[in-house]
């Protein structure tokens, strides 16, 4: 059992060990309750922050630091990824940032980026709503991959590996565990991620 197995076996435990708690509270003297109370909820916040930091170590993310323009609102659910192309052969994460702050937007509408070499770039912050799918934005992550898979046929090998990386992250953190994966194409008139994109592989993720 790995780490973070354990981690989260240990939270299983105490989540378990809390229900039957609040059940019996009752024969409990109060002081004393409210001590126990305040120690199990201490343990369940840091075993929350172990598995955050557990889920972080097991992915390379960089950070540009892109700066964005204030008004960026947090998303209240979460049900989809949605996998785009830049539709264009060579861009960067700092080229996107810039095209969309050029459009007028916040930044950067996508929350994760991913070049030819399979390095993952961090866009928008993962919590707040996205600017990638119109009428899917509310409830969705966007990850974007440089190239154009309308003309190029396929991912290189390291980015598909990275899509696939990336993807299993997310899904392993319990808010996202849910998440269906999906193309740009699937909820808007779009040709995005391209024909020659592998949707089917990742969707399947």
């Amino acid at each position: 059992m790995t780490n973070l197995e354990t981690i989260k076996e240990i939270k299983k435990w105490k989540d378990n060990y809390n229900l039957y708690y609040l059940q019996d509270k009752k024969n409990i003297d109060t002081s004393i309750k409210a001590k126990r109370d305040k120690a199990l909820n201490n343990l369940l916040y840091a075993c929350d922050a172990l598995i955050r930091d557990a889920l972080k170590s097991e992915i390379d993310i960089i950070d540009k630091e892109l700066i964005f323009r204030p008004g960026l609102a947090k998303r209240s659910k979460t049900e989809l990824i949605i996998l785009h192309h830049t539709a264009c052969e060579t861009a960067t994460i700092l080229d996107v940032h810039s095209w969309h702050l050029q459009k007028g937007w916040n930044g950067c509408g996508y929350h994760f980026f991913i070049n030819k070499k399979g390095e993952i770039f961090r866009g928008r912050p993962i919590e707040m709503i996205g600017a990638h799918c119109e009428g899917s934005n509310a409830y969705s992550i966007g990850i974007c991959n440089e190239g154009n898979y309308e003309i190029e046929i396929g991912l290189l090998k390291e980015q598909t590996k990275a899509n696939v990386k990336l993807i299993k992250y997310l899904k392993s953190i319990p808010e996202y565990s849910h998440v269906k994966v999906v193309g740009h194409k699937d909820k808007y008139a779009t040709k995005c991620p391209g024909k020659y994109f592998p949707l089917n592989l990742l969707e399947h993720i």
